[in-house]
């Protein structure tokens, strides 16, 4: 049986594609949010990353980074308070994709030596 690929469900992705660094945040199918880095991904690029900040406007910032330089950004306008039916995968993508730009599994074909996930408690603004 083939694998259903609707992108219907919420969640974030941080991948490459068209040799550039792509943020997607998908809710619920009913808004789309992409951050796309400036330039071409480098061939010699070490460290990949993305930083997710939310705003007191029910949003986020978005900085994608490629070597610790920021390389874009933007603003998710509404966040997800949570995402229950999607699965935290490293390196593919198990479920329903979360972008149109690739079918599930959508397994990374490098390397990854190291993910990182720094959650900071986010502070209502006084």
């Amino acid at each position: 049986m083939p694998r259903v690929n609707f992108p219907r469900f919420a969640g974030f992705s941080l991948y490459l594609h068209e040799d550039r660094l792509k943020f997607h945040y998908n809710y619920a199918g009913e808004e789309r949010t992409t951050v796309i880095s400036a330039d071409l991904l480098p061939a010699a690029a070490q460290r990949l990353g993305a930083r997710f900040t939310l705003t007191p406007d029910g949003g986020a910032d978005v900085v994608p980074s490629v070597d610790g330089r920021e390389a874009g950004h933007g603003h998710v306008p509404r966040r997800m308070r949570n995402i229950t039916h999607e699965t935290f995968d490293l390196g593919c993508d198990l479920y329903t994709p979360v972008s149109e730009d690739y079918v599930s599994p959508a397994t990374f074909r490098g390397t990854l030596h190291r993910v990182t996930l720094d959650a900071t408690p986010w502070e209502k603004p006084k």
